[in-house]
C-alpha cells in the first residue's frame, strides 16, 4: 500500500456495490418470482447472498425489504490529474473472524 506523497490531495471515492443483471434474474427464477421493474430495481442494491430467513406468510416484497443493502466501498485516490491515470489505495480490513471489506479471501 502506498501513502500519498506530500503535496498530493487526498480524495475519497465512494462506490455503491450492486448486483449484476444476470444475478438478479437468477435470484428471481430460483424464488419462482415473476420479474417486474420495481422489484428488479430493488434487488440491484440488496445483499442477495445473505438473505434473512423468510417468515411464515411473509410476502416476497416484504422479505426483500428486510434484506440488507450491499456495502458502499471507499477508495482513496492516490494520484494527480497530471499523471493521466487514477491510482486507488485499497485498505485491507482484518476482523476477529478473518478479512473484512476490502480484504481478499
Amino acid at each position: 500500500m502506498r501513502k500519498p506523497q506530500p503535496g498530493h490531495l487526498a480524495i475519497l471515492l465512494e462506490v455503491q456495490c450492486g448486483n449484476w443483471l444476470e444475478d438478479r434474474q437468477a435470484f428471481l427464477q430460483a424464488q419462482q418470482q415473476i420479474v417486474n421493474q420495481d422489484l428488479f430495481a430493488a434487488l440491484q442494491l440488496k445483499n442477495l447472498s445473505q438473505m434473512p430467513k423468510k417468515l411464515p406468510n411473509e410476502s416476497f416484497n416484504d422479505w426483500i425489504q428486510r434484506c440488507d443493502l450491499l456495502a458502499i466501498r471507499e477508495y482513496s485516490i492516490a494520484s494527480l490529474p497530471q499523471q493521466g491515470r487514477v491510482e486507488l489505495v485499497i485498505r485491507q480490513e482484518k476482523t476477529a473472524t478473518g478479512l473484512g471489506l476490502g480484504g481478499v479471501g
